[in-house]
């Protein structure tokens, strides 16, 4: 659990990020015009939607397959935003703005599949009259200290 709520932390910082950050990058660092920015922030929170909702089916087929829940679990959801943060570590060695446009979509989106991993890791190890107390301690741990950038 320790693990899914610091991968949980990474993917709600990409959030922040992406909330308070993203459109003015867009237009400012990439130089798209506001309209088209507009439009294009759209595109990590379609993809979010995609990831999260795929990544949850593909865990519960790795289950069905025989695979332990750390595997179609922790590896999986953890590997997913890994894969996002390698993703924003090599956006400075990028030249092409559309290449940088995919990598920050690309980033920012693949953390989502943790929080369909987090509820699942949550009914596997916890008591069912402590899952509320847990799942309300990781929305603590992962939610909170992504929202300090705003104060």
């Amino acid at each position: 659990m320790l693990s899914a709520w610091l991968c949980g932390f990474g993917a709600y910082w990409g959030v922040a990020l992406l909330v308070s950050w993203f459109t003015p990058y867009l237009t400012e660092g990439l130089g798209f015009s506001q309209a088209q920015a507009g439009w294009l922030s759209t595109a990590p929170w379609a993809l979010s939607i995609v990831t999260a909702i795929s990544g949850g089916w593909v865990s519960q087929r790795l289950i069905a397959a025989g695979a332990s829940s750390r595997v179609a679990r922790g590896v999986f959801g953890g590997g997913l935003v890994a894969i996002g943060g390698l993703a924003l570590l090599a956006l400075p060695f990028v030249q092409d703005r559309i290449l940088q446009f995919a990598l920050l979509v690309l980033g920012l989106s693949l953390g989502s599949v943790i929080y369909a991993m987090q509820t699942a890791i949550v009914s596997e190890l916890t008591p069912v009259n402590r899952r509320g107390g847990i799942l309300a301690i990781g929305t603590a741990v992962c939610q909170c200290p992504a929202s300090w950038h705003r104060w």
